[in-house]
């Protein structure tokens, strides 16, 4: 499954072509979107979505070099809608797979996509009353998937109640926008400006300055993999198998920090 922006003998695709197509594209993924789905499925799907967001990305960059910033922004929320259902479809085949941790951290993943999907809509629904804000949530697609992917975690994963939380001291880095060093550019991180999020980026971490236990952290891949049964016996925290080592009481694993990021260019 592919679109082209141009076909030898055809003419360019429109925006609202790409907006119908990209509308059918992500109905006929959402048919497959369940546990109960094959791990071919699954995977196969996850494929597919590869090369459909390469297209999308192309589109994206086709506005940015027209300086169409609606477009660029739209192609954005595309491109990372797609991404999100990727990320979903990866979730499950890793969950068939027992690997759970794989598992949560693209869930995860998929949440990030689509709230940038969103931001992209908060860009355009700013003038709307908040009636009309709250009916936009109920009826968008884009909210829509964000709602099925609550399900599926809620359907398939332990609740994690506490986090990890590290301090870390690390350099400002640079604009992801311009380029230039953060604190001497006049972009602001987590806007989106001409089909692009700004993001602080080449970051260098100078030293951990400390770590605690959170319940609303910055990043939801930071968890404890290990907990303790009813018999004090030390388990891991999603499939509650006894740990090949056991750890003495009061003492966890746990992930402390992820420096890999979601494809946002």
């Amino acid at each position: 499954m592919a679109f082209k922006m141009t076909d030898h003998n055809k003419s360019p695709l429109s925006f609202e072509q790409i907006d119908n197509a990209f509308e059918k594209t992500v109905q006929s993924f959402l048919n497959d979107m369940y546990p109960t789905t094959s791990s071919n499925i699954l995977s196969n799907r996850a494929e597919d979505l590869n090369q459909i967001i390469g297209v999308h990305k192309g589109y994206k960059y086709q506005a940015i070099s027209k300086e169409v910033e609606y477009e660029a922004n739209c192609f954005l929320l595309m491109q990372c809608a797609l991404s999100c259902l990727r990320s979903t479809f990866l979730m499950l085949k890793k969950f068939k797979d027992q690997d759970n941790v794989g598992a949560w951290h693209s869930l995860i993943d998929a949440y990030d996509y689509i709230d940038i999907s969103i931001k992209v809509i908060d860009i355009y629904s700013g003038h709307l009353e908040d009636k009309e804000k709250e009916e936009l949530k109920q009826t968008h697609g884009i909210y829509i998937i964000k709602q099925r992917i609550e399900k599926l975690e809620n359907a398939i994963f332990r609740p994690q109640k506490i986090y990890n939380s590290s301090g870390l001291v690390e350099t400002i880095g640079n604009c992801s926008i311009c380029g230039a060093v953060f604190h001497k550019c006049d972009h602001n991180e987590g806007d989106i400006i001409m089909g692009r999020l700004c993001r602080r980026v080449n970051r260098e971490i100078i030293r951990a300055d400390h770590a605690a236990i959170v319940t609303d952290p910055k990043d939801r891949r930071c968890i404890f993999t290990s907990t303790f049964d009813e018999h004090g016996t030390s388990i891991d925290f999603f499939s509650r198998e006894p740990l090949i080592e056991p750890k003495e009481e009061n003492t966890y694993m746990g992930i402390m920090q992820v420096f890999s990021d979601i494809d946002i260019d």
